[in-house]
Formats: C-alpha cells, structure tokens, sequence
C-alpha cells in the first residue's frame, strides 16, 4: 500500500513538474514600479503641486478664522465684569458654537481635499494601466507584477521607465476636483 502510494506520488510530481514547466515556457513577465510612477510622473507631480497650493489656501482661510475667534474670546473675558451671569452664558454658548462650526468646516475641506487627491490618483493609475496594458500587449507580456511584490528580479523585465516615459508624453495634467 505505502508503494503503491509512494509510486503515484513520484509519478504525480514528474507531471507537475513538466506542466509547470512548460507553463511557465510561455509566461512572460514584466515588472513595475507603481509607486514610482504615483510619485514622481509629471502627472502625478502636478497633482501635488494643486494639493499643496489648496492646503495652503485653506490654512489661510483657517487663520482668518482662528484670528475671529481669538478677537470673539479676548471680548468676552474683557466684558464678563460688566454683564450678568445669562448674558456671559449666553455669549459664551455662542462662541462655543462658533468654534464647532470652524472645526466642522476644517474637517469638511480636508475630506474634501483629500477625496479630491483619491480621485486623482485614482485617474492618474486608470490612466497606468491603460498604457502598461498597451506595452503588454506590444511585447507579449502575461503577467506583469507590481514591483512592491517582487523580492528579486532582473532589471531587463522592469518596465517602468517606459510606461513612464508614455505617461509623461499622455497625461502632463490631472485637474484636482474638490467638491
């Protein structure tokens, strides 16, 4: 019985053997350097450049706000000797109020910000793929792997420089949309 057993698996890894090998005859691989591309494409460079130049738009407009309320805060301290106890909890439940309705907006524009960057990278990688498709398709590529899941492989398979040599030349700008 253990023969026999022994015998069929020795005879099922001889098949394995020779359909991977032979599988893997026709496999072509390519590699890419994804992150490379999101980062440093001019595309990709340009979409960080209008990230940073909203950020700063908004800390502009968050310093304009942070100025009021410090004035609205200064006016109550100072006027509090002067005013009865309902009318100090009064102001003061308003400036509380004035401040959740700032940290409110800030959340909202930096969501709003960063869904704006998703959506651009989002487009920016629809648009990698499209041209990593392209050259797969030229060359004759059956697999292409991210470079982030390779330990180990020979420069002659990466293809980055040419899918970012194509990008480069297709897409110079992807506009950052904030709702």
């Amino acid at each position: 019985m253990f023969k026999q057993f022994f015998l069929s698996f020795v005879v099922m890894s001889f098949v394995m053997v020779g359909i991977s090998s032979h599988a893997m005859a026709e496999t072509k691989i390519a590699v890419i350097d994804v992150q490379n591309l999101l980062n440093n494409s001019t595309a990709a460079e340009n979409v960080q450049k209008q990230i940073a130049k909203k950020r700063e738009e908004f800390q502009k407009e968050f310093a304009t706000y942070e100025s009021d309320l410090r004035k609205s805060q200064e006016e109550l301290t100072k006027n509090a000797t002067d005013k009865s106890k309902e009318d100090i909890q009064r102001e003061r439940g308003e400036f509380e109020k004035k401040i959740l309705e700032t940290r409110k907006l800030v959340q909202e524009r930096q969501i709003s910000l960063e869904k704006a960057a998703n959506k651009s990278l989002q487009t920016l990688r629809g648009e990698i793929f499209k041209i990593v498709a392209d050259i797969a398709e030229e060359d004759g590529f059956t697999l292409v792997m991210s470079r982030q899941n390779v330990v180990l492989a020979e420069k002659s398979i990466d293809i980055t420089e040419r899918v970012m040599k194509r990008l480069n030349k297709s897409v110079k700008k992807i506009e950052l949309e904030i709702e």
